[in-house]
């Protein structure tokens, strides 16, 4: 016994300190592998995707990806003046543009605006030639007919 009441280690350096510090090692190598393990006989069940949870959401085909993209032009022309250049948005789509050449006209007694406009999606960019004109209800219907460079 030493005199501080602990045991002296052997001649080989084998005593209570390297016994501890196994053990000590032991215990922290099996608290360590618990996070490894998993529960469940399927290996691959945690790469699969839910399809409850992605299937909620549905793609919009691309006429509707169109439309929604109108609607979003017809609130930036709106009220907006002819001569600069209009950025829009839509995040309903992801898709963004500029609209440029904003000419007022008078058709068939309704007020309309033709326009220039590109369109960033992912799909791609295109540019548009477009008409918007306002409605009996005063709300504007926009229709755009692809152009190529």
């Amino acid at each position: 016994m030493s005199i501080h009441g602990l045991p002296e280690p052997d001649k080989a350096g084998k005593g209570w300190r390297s016994g501890a510090l196994a053990r000590g090692l032991w215990v922290m190598a099996c608290l360590a592998s618990t996070g490894c393990m998993r529960t469940g006989a399927d290996p691959l069940s945690a790469l699969s995707v839910d399809p409850i949870s992605t299937s909620t959401i549905q793609p919009l085909s691309m006429d509707a990806e169109m439309q929604a993209d109108e609607a979003a032009i017809a609130e930036v022309i709106a009220d907006a003046p002819s001569n600069q250049p209009l950025p829009w948005s839509n995040p309903a789509t992801g898709s963004a543009g500029v609209i440029t050449t904003l000419v007022d006209k008078t058709a068939t007694g309704r007020t309309c605006r033709e326009f220039r406009t590109s369109r960033h999606a992912f799909d791609g960019i295109a540019l548009f030639m477009g008409q918007a004109c306002r409605d009996r209800e005063g709300e504007w219907l926009v229709s755009l007919v692809p152009q190529s460079e």
